[in-house]
């Protein structure tokens, strides 16, 4: 019977109260196009530190965007989710960037939403002491409960540009312009080079006994 009530008491005091701004902020969550992988980017604000206790740890998890609440039983042996990232221990309270990059999520999952947790060490009542004494006369123990700090759907990357996509987009381009210059041309041949932000690709052919070169830059 004393351990099913320290599970609910557990519980109870998982999820941070309403006066602290214990939140996590998403600037970024997305999934491949396969949903196998996601990137995830943001920032954590943590203030329930107290004198007898101030330690804590996110954890990212991925869940169903539907039909699963973003909590903390979700650690305890759920197979519906996935864990993330498991990030640092930390020892003060204040606001922390964090950043992920394809790490892998629920594979093959269509429609999840990321999922910020917290395991941390909270002051409580000493609840066993109180079931024999007075509670004026037990002490404030320690002990390690979890919370969740906020949650955000993923939404799916755009396609990857390819050198190959490139091409393609270079030539549809280059019809356009060129119109039969292009299209009735002999010996066209477009070549596509990686930059920063995206290619780019030359093109030349021969209409008409002379050669003509178009530049065209393909963004991502």
């Amino acid at each position: 019977m004393k351990r099913l009530i320290l599970i609910g008491a557990l519980i109870l005091l998982g999820t941070p109260g309403a006066a602290s701004a214990n939140v996590a902020w998403f600037d970024r969550a997305e999934a491949n196009q396969d949903w196998t992988t996601g990137s995830f980017s943001g920032s954590i604000t943590w203030d329930s530190c107290t004198p007898k206790a101030c330690e804590w740890q996110p954890v990212l998890l991925a869940i169903p965007a539907s039909g699963v609440d973003c909590e903390p039983a979700l650690l305890y042996g759920s197979t519906n989710r996935a864990i993330v990232w498991v990030g640092p221990t930390r020892y003060e309270p204040g606001t922390f960037t964090f950043s992920v990059e394809d790490a892998s999520i629920m594979r093959g999952v269509h429609g999840q939403k990321a999922c910020m947790v917290v395991t941390y060490k909270s002051e409580a009542r000493d609840i066993f002491c109180e079931f024999d004494n007075p509670p004026s006369s037990c002490p404030t123990i320690v002990e390690e409960t979890a919370g969740a700090l906020g949650s955000r759907v993923m939404t799916e990357a755009a396609p990857a540009l390819t050198r190959a996509k490139a091409a393609r987009i270079a030539r549809s381009k280059i019809a356009a312009k060129y119109g039969r210059v292009w299209r009735q041309g002999s010996r066209r041949r477009i070549t596509c080079r990686p930059q920063s932000n995206g290619f780019r690709c030359s093109a030349r052919w021969r209409f008409k006994h002379k050669y003509h070169r178009a530049v065209v830059l393909v963004r991502k």
